[in-house]
This record gives structure tokens, sequence and C-alpha cells, in this order.
């Protein structure tokens, strides 16, 4: 389309950033932070258009369900526009056709680059997700034109918290041949041309453009199977206080849905993961930080101190962040060890790449500083709080029945409403017992047996639990094929019940 008249305004609060796709606004979803442009003639589209925009959106950040990435007139009752909700929902809204609202039969992922191209030729709508139609709608009808502004990066009382890499608006209906060039096409402002000179001497050829993170660079080596790092058990897909979080179905995050949490207040043992890398690499970690005060440490177990990943006050949170953390390393035989500090983060991959097909010279992120090993800081704090006492049930051990002691555990139940506390003994040996429990109907209860281990003898009060111990490991492998051979022999029952 034509250069419109209107000059564009930031509205509002926005950062400008650059990477190597070009300029690029971020939103943090601040009150009407936005781009406009208010000329009363311009981006007038009625019977033929193409829309296209490239973002990423964050669902963390909006204030409302539903935001537009670009609009022309208001959020509720636009000329035309385009829009996302929180689940990755893409929506396309027109005013004067017939229909006048289209959902899109395809998700964007939170985080992650989508590319959304509108294709509207007076009888149809199309609708194209990266290179990949997505669906054709029959739409007829003349869009309805007003001096409303045009606007992209939010509305009026719906702000866009994300990034926004491109906008272009065509007024004709571009075709698939089109539509596939512009997506081959880098999107970067046009350069200013450049005086003519003389040539004296054979032009250099460039070198290859550089990535902007790791996750870019074919040659890096990503790890995010985060369930097998050691010891065993220290990840665990449950929330606990003393274990690191698997969660899963996280979708914010850049390379998968499983992503480490490491949530408020415990005592997290450390990681440790064995790449099995040789030569010569730069390191990386991709994470996102739920707080300022989020910070994490990690080193190789070779390095005297370790790299502690914190961010600096006022950078935006819940923000994905690929930090290189160490350069020119050798790995040959090298582990790698996380440590827990405070407050909660979310840990993404860990990146391998190369040095020589690295950026030159590598930078090591501002956000990493060398330190000593740092106090876990929400265990303090919790234990400077919070007084530890020793739970001691004064009830005498029973009688064992023959098979309790064959099978090396006593099943027993108490009434619901009883404090049951690990190092519980239970009154008598019933011997075998059935433990019920029950569901409303359309809902679900979990019901999880654990397995700890604890030395009676030196540790009555079952206060230190072996199962991390790396010198147990060998009892603990066969409590856990004892556990499984009784979960073959026993099995889970399931009884249907009626209603009454």
């Amino acid at each position: 389309a034509k250069a419109p008249p209107g000059r564009p305004q930031a509205v509002g609060g926005g950062d400008a950033h650059e990477d190597f796709r070009g300029f690029y606004l971020r939103f943090l979803g601040e009150r009407d932070a936005r781009v406009e442009i208010t000329s009363a003639t311009a981006f007038r589209l009625q019977e033929a258009f193409t829309l296209i925009t490239q973002f990423a959106f964050d669902p963390d950040g909006m204030k409302t369900p539903t935001v537009p990435v670009l609009c022309k007139g208001t959020a509720t009752n636009p000329d035309y526009g385009i829009f996302v909700n929180r689940e990755g929902t893409v929506l396309v809204r027109l005013s004067g056709t017939s229909p006048a609202e289209f959902v899109i039969p395809a998700r964007a992922f939170p985080n992650r680059d989508c590319t959304v191209a509108v294709v509207y030729d007076g009888k149809a709508l199309a609708v194209y997700l990266g290179a990949t139609l997505a669906k054709t709608y029959p739409c007829t009808g003349r869009v309805r034109t007003s001096a409303a502004p045009l606007m992209f990066g939010g509305a009026p009382g719906a702000a866009f918290a994300g990034s926004l890499y491109v906008v272009r608006i065509f007024d004709r209906a571009l075709d698939g041949t089109e539509l596939a060039a512009l997506g081959e096409t880098p999107i970067r402002p046009a350069a200013a041309p450049k005086p003519k000179r003389k040539i004296t001497e054979p032009v250099k050829p460039r070198p290859a453009p550089e990535v902007a993170t790791s996750l870019q660079n074919p040659n890096a080596v990503i790890f995010h199977d985060f369930m097998k790092m050691q010891p065993p058990g220290a990840v665990q897909t449950s929330s606990r206080t003393n274990t690191w979080y698997l969660r899963t179905k996280a979708t914010f995050m850049a390379v998968a849905d499983d992503v480490l949490h490491l949530g408020d207040g415990g005592e997290w043992p450390d990681l440790i993961y064995d790449p099995g890398l040789k030569g010569r690499y730069d390191l990386y970690i991709g994470m996102r930080a739920a707080s300022q005060k989020s910070q994490l440490q990690i080193r190789t177990d070779t390095m005297k101190e370790y790299a502690t990943v914190r961010l600096k006050p006022h950078d935006p949170v819940h923000v994905n962040y690929d930090m290189l953390w160490a350069a020119n390393v050798a790995m040959d035989g090298r582990t790698i060890e996380l440590h827990a500090v405070g407050e909660s983060v979310y840990l993404d991959y860990l990146s391998f790449v190369p040095v020589e097909h690295d950026r030159k010279p590598p930078e090591v992120s501002a956000f990493v500083t060398l330190e000593p090993r740092l106090e876990n800081t929400d265990l303090a704090s919790y234990l400077a709080e919070h007084d530890r006492r020793t739970y001691r049930d004064p009830t005498p051990l029973p009688a064992l029945r023959p098979e309790s002691q064959k099978r090396g555990f006593v099943l027993f139940s108490r009434p619901w409403m009883d404090l049951v506390f690990p190092n519980a003994i239970p009154a008598t040996d019933a011997g075998s017992i059935e433990l019920v429990c029950r569901a409303a109907r359309g809902e679900y209860e979990p019901v999880t047996i654990s397995l700890e281990l604890f030395d009676l003898e030196s540790d009555p009060d079952e206060l230190r639990n072996l199962a991390m111990d790396p010198a147990s490991q060998e009892t603990l492998v066969a409590m856990q094929a004892t556990l499984m051979q009784l979960q073959q022999e026993y099995g889970t029952v399931t009884r249907p019940r009626e209603r009454r």
C-alpha cells in the first residue's frame, strides 16, 4: 500500500529491540501501550486486502482474555483486525462483511514466533499460518471504513503482551506465490543507499550472518531431557519441597512443553548432567525468571566459582532468556552442576555451541556474575521463621503377622481426620486390608505411593531420607524392584459404584 500521510506515534510504554531479523517491538502488557497511525485517510480497506503480521504473544502479561495484534478501530468494534487470546487462538474480525468474525482452527504457541496472513478478495477470506493455508471462509461484503486510527500492539483497554516483528498491509489480495516470496524475505528496515566508490581491490565476501540465540545455531547441542539428570529421583513430575519439579504442558517456553520448575521454598539437591562432549564449547542456558529475586548457579566440575544467573533491576520477568554463561570451555569429560539459590525459575534447556561455529567474539551475558557457592536463601528464611520439631509417635510397634514380615511392610489405615506423619506407627497389624479412594463423578483424586529410605538405627526419627544418598542407591534399587513386584501382584482395583 502507499505510504500513509499520517505518522506512526507510540502511545504508552514499549521497548524497541534488534535481533537477527531486524528491529522489533516488545510490549509488556502495560495499559494503553501501542503504536497508532492517526491519519483519517490511512489504510481504508474495503473490497480486497491482505494483512500480514509476525508476532509472539506472552499470555502471562495479558490483562484481558483477547487482545488485538493489529486493528483499525476499537478492540470490540474494529473495521478489521487480527486478535489472539490467552490460549493461542487466532481470530479475525471485520465490520460490514458476512460473516464478521472468524476463529482460526489452528493454535499459536506462547512466546514462539507466529506469522499470520489474512487475504480477502470480496468473495472469500483465506487465512495462512506461516506458509500453510489454515482455512478459507466464504465471505462477502465491503469492509466498513472509518476515521479510526490503525493500531498495532494493542488497543485502548486491551494491551498486547509479547513481541511484534512484522506488520504489512496491502490494498489488494495477494496470491500464494506472492505470499511465499514474502515469507522467504527477511523483514528488515530498508537500508539507505550507499555512495558509489571506485573498487581498487577485490571485494571480500561477507561472512555468514551470526545467529541471535544458541537455538538458531544449527551446530548447537540442545539438552532438555531433565529426567536424565543425577542423582536419581532429584527431578519429579509432581511438586515437592525437596526435589526439582518437571512441569509438563508449559507451552510458554521456547524448546519444549516440559520445563524444569524450581518452586518457592525447599531444600533442592544439586543436579549433575554429563553431556558427553569433547572439544571446546560456548555454554548457554535457556530460562525465565518469575521475579527480580530469581537466581540460579551453574558451573562445570572444574570451575572453582559458580556462574550466578540473575536479572538486573527493572529487567522484565516471565520472559524467555538465552544466556551465555561460559565461553571457550574444554568439555572433555566435564559435567554440569546446577545449584538452586532461591525464588522461582523455569529452566528450559542447556545449549552447547562449538567454539568454531559460534559468534565472534562471544560475550558472556550481562546477567551472569562469577561468585562462590551461595546459600539457599528461600530455605534459610523459611527455617528462620519456623521451628523444626521432631514428631515422635508414642504408639509401640505391634506384633507383626507372618505375611507382613515376609513382604516387609505393614498396610494400615487411620480415620481420615487424624493427623498422620511419615513415621506414624500402626496401632495393630490387621493383615491384608483394602485401601479405598473415591471421587465424585467427573472428578479425580490423586493417590500417591512414595518410597522413602531411612536408617532406623542411626535415625529413629526418620529425618534424613537416604533415597537421595548415592551410597544407598543399591538398597533403593532393590526396594523399587520390590515395589514394582508388589504393584504387579496386588495391582489397582477400580469398582464402579451405582448411584443411590
